[in-house]
């Protein structure tokens, strides 16, 4: 009976490659596979070196060394099952120790043109003493001989590149997102580079550039979408965008309007702009001009709905899936701006996957969503997730009041989709439109966390509804 019975190394390859794929998720167990004969090393390598993530530190030196050895020796291919690479360059080191790090650009340098499979690459870049800019240089030189490479991802930190930084051996990105973590706005300079390369990816189906700038001193950001996308201007061919991400970026219209061409495919828009006066009309000026191209988007960020074009835009079609408003203005309180976004967001009722309202101050957007839920929530068929900030002042806490918390569970409950209803609190009075919450608006003198009073009264409001309710989807609270 048992000379019947198959080994591990006798199953079949797909068999072994299906149990790989659910080992997959934890490397440690991958590598200990690895060694339990050479079948089982065959299968295993592509998986355990198709995301490869390299962060350069003094204690790991050594072993850089060793497989910059192996490459150069040709004698490892494992890199050729590489698709996903992740890079931190930069570290602190004293002017002494500079040398100490080539030995991790010589290794990039060799190694990738080894990862023939190469799709994706996230870069975390910091641009110190350790990282001379021609070295840095000498890497995306490299980068632009990758012919697979696709999807390009940029963290910039700490400090701003310096003017010598050239993307130019770069082109052809079908995804290309930009994080930048500096205080300061990037220089002209590193703008460039960006919208230059932009112009040489003709299948560019993706562009993020995102701020998250610790202080902003100016009045305006400094980057503008006219800046971004001059490398477009030129191309006689019109992109294929179906996604544009943008924070802390200046979109007037009018910039908008000379790129419209490449817009025409978009299916998800996010601008996220700081806090500025003109934000609204700006928006709304957009939002004019997609209804009147006929762009339908999918997914939606919403920056404010105090003029009209925003709920016609989004009445004048249907299968929106994903939509976040974000309320800075007290103006979007009246109850005919209320009234009228909530009557153009039941027009996506059978597509709308998550429906997102940040609205952190006292308004009546919470009773107002309560209200169309009593009546509409059935018809909310794909809504998986909820989130809406709720309002609970002390003076609730002391008397025990959360009815109208209670009446948007109970409104939940009818959501036969819905597996997520996140409620972060309202943590101010009045909101503004400014950079900088002031402490004396806020409902609740902040103590951190869980310590807050209106986070316990919450919790054991939240307790006992599942208690008595046993909802199908979890109750996430906040102050987020």
């Amino acid at each position: 009976m048992y000379a019947d019975m198959l080994t591990l190394d006798e199953l079949p390859h797909d068999i072994l490659v299906r149990v790989i794929q659910e080992l997959s998720a934890d490397q440690r167990v991958l590598y200990n596979v690895r060694l339990v004969s050479r079948k089982f090393n065959g299968v295993t390598t592509p998986f355990v070196f198709s995301n490869v993530l390299h962060c350069p530190a003094y204690y790991n030196r050594e072993r850089c060394l060793t497989i910059l050895s192996d490459v150069v020796e040709r004698r490892t291919t494992v890199f050729t099952s590489t698709r996903h690479l992740s890079v931190s360059m930069g570290v602190m080191v004293g002017q002494a120790k500079e040398h100490y790090t080539k030995v991790w650009f010589d290794l990039w340098r060799a190694v990738l043109p080894t990862m023939t499979n190469l799709r994706s690459l996230q870069w975390d870049y910091a641009p110190l003493n350790s990282c001379p800019i021609e070295w840095v240089n000498s890497f995306i030189e490299c980068l632009g001989k990758q012919n697979t490479l696709k999807d390009l991802s940029i963290h910039v930190a700490l400090d701003r590149p310096p003017p010598e930084f050239s993307l130019q051996p770069l082109s052809g990105l079908g995804l290309f997102s930009v994080w930048w973590l500096v205080e300061q706005a990037p220089g002209a300079s590193f703008i460039s580079q960006l919208s230059g390369l932009l112009g040489r990816c003709p299948d560019l189906e993706s562009f993020k550039f995102r701020a998250e700038r610790i202080d902003i001193t100016e009045i305006d950001p400094s980057v503008t979408l006219a800046q971004l996308l001059d490398g477009l201007s030129e191309p006689l061919y019109p992109l294929k965008l179906r996604q544009l991400s943008l924070k802390d970026v200046v979109a007037q219209p009018e910039d908008f309007r000379t790129h419209l061409r490449h817009f025409h495919h978009l299916e998800e828009l996010t601008l996220d702009l700081e806090p500025r006066v003109l934000v609204p009309r700006h928006f709304a000026e957009i939002c004019a001009m997609l209804q009147t191209e006929g762009i339908h988007l999918k997914r939606f960020f919403v920056e404010a709905v105090s003029y009209p074009d925003v709920s016609r835009y989004l009445a004048s079609y249907s299968g929106l899936e994903e939509l976040t408003m974000r309320s800075l203005d007290h103006k979007d309180d009246s109850v005919v701006i209320v009234e009228d976004f909530i009557t153009s967001v039941h027009g996506h009722c059978l597509s709308l996957k998550l429906l997102d309202l940040e609205v952190n101050r006292i308004s009546m957007w919470p009773q107002a969503i309560v209200s169309h839920l009593r009546l509409n929530a059935e018809q909310y068929v794909a809504l998986r997730k909820l989130r809406i900030r709720v309002c609970i002042t002390l003076d609730d806490v002391r008397e025990m009041r959360a009815g109208h918390f209670l009446d948007l569970l109970e409104a939940a409950t009818r959501l036969r989709a819905l597996r997520c209803l996140e409620c972060p609190f309202v943590l101010y009075k009045t909101g503004s439109y400014t950079t900088n919450w002031s402490r004396d608006d806020l409902l609740e003198p902040f103590r951190g966390g869980r310590s807050s009073q209106i986070y316990s009264f919450m919790d054991r409001v939240v307790e006992r509804f599942k208690r008595d309710h046993q909802p199908d989807f979890d109750i996430v609270l906040s102050f987020v």
